[in-house]
């Protein structure tokens, strides 16, 4: 990882030569790296082979204490993205998995190739997201908004198309319910019971100070359960998960 200080903006290179492993190393130097910039200068994260996420071996023996320490560690790079007085710009290629999701979602702008991946894979091992994802998805609301309040740019009606607040639009009802069932199978693939955790919190309206506490609990309370540890050794074992009857 480096930072480079231009005359008018930092730049901080995220990776080299292969998907980052958001691993707790990693994270403590990124927190370093953005808490440490003092002037209100631009910064641009760039990420040439995207970001895979956290490393699941190191996570499938993880203790719900454990689960709850690396959560909040995550959520402290979080944190500091969004609290940085410095308008952050994310520029991302190959992917953006997990935690790098997380990540991007963090910034003000989210830069990304057409062919990058894009996804919470977390459902599929037995757990959620635990770097603040839900929050920060659902905080971020319409990107509209701050590329009109930032750049004072003028948009006409073609643009203003893009920023669709449906899933899909559909051509006719053979195509809607084509997405209704791609929809059913996907989710039918995943943990209900991590679904379930995820549904109620991104609707539950009640801001508080514990937000970041509730989060941790929420992710690290799914560790030592079934599904967690079904996910998770899937994943390693390079397996599709079986979730049946196993919601706790």
């Amino acid at each position: 990882m480096e930072k480079i200080k231009h005359d008018n903006f930092y730049e901080i290179i995220l990776d080299n030569d292969k998907p980052i492993i958001m691993d707790e190393k990693f994270i403590s130097i990124l927190i370093k790296l953005i808490t440490e910039i003092s002037d209100l200068r631009p910064i641009l994260l760039l990420c040439y082979n995207g970001i895979a996420g956290a490393n699941i071996k190191d996570m499938v023996s993880m203790t719900r204490h454990e689960a709850f320490e690396f959560s909040r560690k995550g959520s402290d790079l979080i944190k500091s993205i969004i609290s940085s007085s410095s308008v952050v710009i994310g520029a991302f290629d190959k992917c953006l998995l997990g935690g790098g999701l997380e990540l991007a979602l963090a910034c003000d702008f989210v830069l990304t190739t057409k062919e990058c991946r894009i996804g919470f894979p977390e459902p599929k091992l037995g757990i959620i997201p635990g770097f603040l994802g839900i929050q920060s998805i659902k905080k971020r609301g319409n990107s509209l908004a701050k590329e009109l309040l930032f750049t004072g740019r003028i948009f006409n009606a073609v643009d203003l198309s893009y920023y669709s607040i449906f899933s899909n639009l559909c051509d006719d009802w053979n195509e809607i319910l084509l997405c209704a069932y791609r929809y059913i199978k996907d989710i039918s693939e995943c943990s209900l019971n991590s679904i379930s955790i995820v549904k109620s919190i991104y609707n539950n309206d009640n801001d508080n100070n514990n937000e970041s506490a509730d989060a941790n609990l929420h992710f690290s309370n799914l560790f030592e359960k079934k599904d967690q540890i079904e996910g998770m050794n899937a994943f390693i074992e390079k397996r599709a998960p079986s979730f049946k009857d196993s919601g706790v």
